[in-house]
Parts: C-alpha cells; structure tokens; sequence
C-alpha cells in the first residue's frame, strides 16, 4: 500500500510540476486616438505644420503613430502654403514621417500646382521631401511624370528623376 501511496505522490507531482504556468502580462503598449491634431511650432513661436487625423493608434514600445486618413497643412506666416493628404501614414519617433496610398500636395500660390504620388518619405528635420511611384505634376503650364522625385518644401523646387 505504502508503494502505491508513494508511486500516486511521486507521479502527481510530476505531472503538477510539468505544467506551465503563463506569466505574460498583456500588451498595453499600443493606444487608440481618435482625433488626432499635432501641431509644431518654431523656435519663435509661429506655427510650422499641422498634422490631423480622424484616427491613430501609437505603438509606446517603438514610439510610433499609426495615422488613418492624414492631412498635413504647411504654414508660411500663418497662411497655409501647402496642403497634404493621403491614405494612411506612419510617425516614427516625431522625426520620421511616412505617407502612403494617393498621396497629393496642392501648393496655394497664384499658379495652382498639384502634386501626386504613391509614397511620400520625410525627415522632419530637413525640408525635403521623397515622393516615389507614379509622381505627377500639373499646373496651367506643365503636366510632368516620374516615378520618383524630391521636393524642397522650403525653396519650393522640385526635382524629377527621368521625367516623362
């Protein structure tokens, strides 16, 4: 009897200590915004862009916006120079900006100038933009394609590689 006993002890806690007990907590790195407006100032405390959308989720593990629906407004002494929309975007770390799905840049000078793209990459620090994929140009005088060009926001030049 005191085998049995023993065998029944030995082999319940075996099988008590071959179990696994989970200890993952759950993932309460990633927020939902709805909403969204961020705004960026100067040095001298004039506004410089505006980004909006009507959703975003941010990741707090690799401090990253996940943006629905974007619109970006550039500012030039409280006026707004361009204006940019597009599907969806990415917001890394307030410094690395990627914009992806129909991606448009209308420019409010005198001569109406829309600028069109599938993918849109900036460093917020420079102002300089990247477009890729079946970039476009028209205004009232030209109608240019390339499938990349660089945009320079701040002396509004925009160079095209192989343009057709």
């Amino acid at each position: 009897m005191n085998r049995i006993f023993y065998l029944i002890c030995i082999l319940s806690s075996l099988f008590i200590s071959s179990c696994n007990i989970s200890t993952k907590k759950p993932n309460k790195s990633v927020l939902i915004i709805e909403d969204f407006n961020l705004n960026h100032y100067s040095k001298n405390g004039s506004k410089l862009y505006m980004l909006d959308t009507p959703y975003s989720v941010f990741n707090q593990t690799d401090q990253s916006y996940l943006l629905n629906k974007t619109n970006i407004k550039f500012f030039d002494q409280e006026n707004v120079k361009y204006n940019v929309n597009s599907d969806s975007a990415k917001l890394l770390n307030n410094k690395f900006l990627e914009l992806k799905g129909n991606v448009e840049i209308n420019d409010f000078n005198n001569n109406k100038t829309i600028i069109k793209s599938n993918n849109l990459f900036w460093d917020i620090d420079k102002s300089e933009f990247i477009l890729e994929g079946e970039v476009s140009l028209v205004n009232n005088i030209i109608n240019i394609t390339s499938s990349r060009a660089l945009f320079d926001k701040k002396d509004d030049i925009i160079l095209f590689y192989n343009p057709i």
